[in-house]
């Protein structure tokens, strides 16, 4: 009479391998939500880290910069900045037809100035000819003055002729090349030219691509 009681023990456990394949579909299920996401929008790639003295360098400053690209039909979701309405925040759309911030149309090839502290919904119709490219810039203000003339940027119109001045004695160290603005294949990656020998960075070869 003892055994029917033991086969009859075994039917439960059995009866509890089905409750653990249910909870795989459940995993499934969220699968093609991920995906979707994935084609409704893209945001470029990991950065390297900014130099270590440098203002982006201090995770207070919340200095970020994202290049977004919102598909026909999309939306994206740019989260509150870490220090909230302390910091600035600007979207260049630089590229596309038409994009949405919170529902409100922004005109092509145009700039806009954003609440850092609250989240903003980036959206593009689903009728759009094209997606939608943007940049996005934020962080702390430097509380600074800023004084800019063409490349140069200081804090005052002073060191603004100063950089003039040096750049015109020195060519800052010298320019090896004979253009100003001389450019290099795209697959020629980072590289240093002094006292006419080329040098790369660690582990990174002629004609390699990086990741930016």
């Amino acid at each position: 009479h003892h055994q029917p009681s033991q086969q009859h023990h075994q039917p439960s456990q059995h009866h509890h391998q089905p409750s653990q394949k249910h909870h795989q579909p459940s995993q499934q299920q969220q699968q093609p939500s991920q995906q979707q996401q994935q084609k409704e929008a893209s945001v470029g790639a990991n950065p390297r880290p900014p130099p270590p003295a440098s203002w982006a360098a201090d995770a207070n400053n919340d200095v970020a910069v994202y290049f977004i690209t919102v598909h026909p039909g999309g939306t994206f979701t740019l989260p509150p900045s870490k220090i909230g309405a302390d910091g600035n925040r600007h979207a260049y759309f630089f590229e596309g037809d038409v994009v949405a911030f919170d529902g409100r149309d922004i005109p092509a090839k145009s700039a806009v100035e954003l609440d850092a502290g609250v989240e903003a919904k980036v959206s593009v119709p689903a009728s759009a000819s094209a997606s939608a490219s943007l940049m996005v810039l934020q962080g702390r203000p430097i509380g600074e003055p800023v004084a800019q003339h063409g490349p140069f940027v200081m804090n005052t119109r002073e060191e603004i002729v100063r950089a003039f001045s040096d750049y015109q004695r020195t060519r800052f160290g010298g320019w090896p090349w004979p253009e100003d603005a001389v450019v290099f294949p795209k697959d020629k990656g980072r590289f240093a030219l002094l006292n006419g020998t080329e040098t790369r960075p660690p582990n990174a070869a002629a004609g390699a691509k990086e990741e930016l």
